[in-house]
């Protein structure tokens, strides 16, 4: 039998998954689950690391009390583009500022006058986007004149560094490795070139932080051990990890929607300002549309519950599927929703500022937000599909795969989606450890043929998978 942990990061929770591999079966068990949410500290949204840290260990410790031992492997996934900075020790130096901060808007700004936009493109293949990580990496330049920290590392490759050497109870000593950017998570950040094989030194000179730059590190691969337990690099970008889970066929397009809405396809690099382009686990590129997903809808289950709302994922999804279409659609990825706070009113102005009446009750609110990211991810998959001839089923994943309204919204849009597993990033985490640990990929296949997971929702109806 083998034994993995999946340490999957999404931007409101932590979550711990087991994966057990015996005679050619998988069985997934949460073992820790732990909420959090970017804090505003002096002005910026930043993240606790350290917490993040701290929930690892607790992953690892829960894991280790339920197998009774140590797990064989454990590997960290997250979202993309943000990052700490790292003392030779490898703990967090200063701030650690969200993607949605507002740095990340003045650092683009400072940056297309020293490296034009397009030409920034064609060099990393990532979409000049105010989330990219090298913007805040210039601002930082800018205002500061120097870096806190002797490198930047991602943050899934700092909690994976972190325990290799924290006190976890049951688990033999370990080292430090020193810095590193996994190859996967770094795809996103806009300073890896196009092939996703080195960084590119024009961008990061242009930024200031050519001598801030670890080495890279290929997916796949062990980063250290103790004892029986390696550390695994399992594709580190919660989107990868995804796309890796999929029994998927060559043309196939994937949907990966949780906070942000993924939309793409397996292809060769596309420069085009519709898409952008990160790495896949095993090495090949996506081309892909980042969206806001379910984000908007999170803000406002937050404000509702602050006003005491029964805000139960139940009686959320009830409202929403009762309440009548306003027949108006918003924009999800309107610059005036980006950031958290009060997102009920940013709608209605949005609304207004389109000439269309304000939403007061929960359940409108809700299936307007609904409607306009279902047509947005349509719109997605169109261009994903005329950009690289892709022409497979459309594979939806994530957490939105829970909301039954979204989903038969993409059916209507799209003719049909196949419902993947909603956790495909734990499944893909784990899938990946069990190939570094030697199991066949073919034996994974196999388990993930017959385990029937998933199902093909057309005309708004289920149809159980053939």
């Amino acid at each position: 039998m083998r034994s993995v942990l999946a340490i999957d990061m999404g931007s409101s929770s932590i979550r711990g998954y087991l994966g057990t591999w015996h005679r050619g079966t998988l069985s997934l068990t949460e073992v820790h689950r732990a909420p959090h949410e970017a804090k505003v500290s002096n002005g910026s949204l930043t993240w606790d690391v350290d917490r993040f840290i701290a929930e690892a260990v607790r992953a690892c410790e829960h894991a280790t009390c339920e197998l009774g031992h140590a797990p064989d492997a454990v590997a960290v996934d997250g979202w993309g583009v943000d990052f700490g900075y790292v003392d030779s020790r490898g703990s967090v130096v200063g701030p650690v500022y969200a993607y949605r901060d507002r740095r990340g808007a003045v650092g683009r700004e400072l940056m297309r006058h020293r490296v034009p936009e397009d030409r920034q493109f064609a060099l990393s293949g990532v979409a000049p986007q105010d989330i990219n990580t090298g913007y805040r990496l210039a601002e930082m330049m800018a205002s500061a004149g120097e870096l806190p920290g002797e490198h930047i590392m991602f943050i899934q490759d700092i909690v994976a560094r972190a325990l290799l050497t924290a006190d976890i109870f049951g688990w033999d000593e370990g080292s430090d490795p020193g810095p590193w950017a996994s190859r996967g998570i770094a795809s996103t950040s806009g300073l890896l070139d196009v092939d996703h094989a080195d960084w590119v030194s024009e961008v990061a000179r242009a930024a200031g932080v050519t001598d801030h730059l670890p080495p890279l590190a290929d997916e796949l691969t062990v980063i250290g051990r103790r004892g029986p337990t390696r550390i695994v690099r399992a594709g580190s970008h919660d989107t990868a990890c995804a796309v890796y889970s999929l029994d998927a066929r060559p043309g196939d397009i994937f949907v990966s929607c949780g906070s942000w809405a993924i939309v793409g396809a397996v292809a060769d690099p596309v420069i085009d300002p519709a898409v952008t382009n990160e790495a896949t686990t095993c090495g090949r590129n996506r081309v892909q549309v980042n969206l806001t997903g379910m984000w908007l809808a999170q803000e406002c289950r937050r404000h509702f519950a602050s006003l005491g709302e029964d805000v139960s994922f139940e009686r959320l999804d009830r409202l929403a599927e009762e309440a009548d279409s306003t027949g108006v659609l918003i924009d999800p990825d309107d610059p005036s929703l980006t950031e958290p706070g009060e997102m009920p009113r940013r709608v209605n102005d949005l609304l207004e500022a389109q000439g269309a009446e304000r939403v007061e009750d929960i359940g409108s609110m809700l299936r307007l937000i609904n409607e306009s990211v279902s047509h947005s991810i349509a719109r997605a998959v169109a261009d994903v599909r005329r950009l690289t001839g892709a022409r497979g089923i459309v594979h939806l994943m994530g957490g939105g795969t829970k909301d039954r309204l979204l989903v038969r919204l993409l059916a209507r849009e799209l003719g049909q989606v196949r419902v993947a597993a909603h956790e495909a990033s734990v499944l893909g985490n784990v899938i990946a450890q069990l190939h570094v640990l030697g199991v066949p990929r073919e034996e994974t296949d196999a388990w993930l043929a017959e385990a029937g997971i998933g199902v093909t929702v057309t005309d708004n109806k289920l149809a159980l998978r053939n």
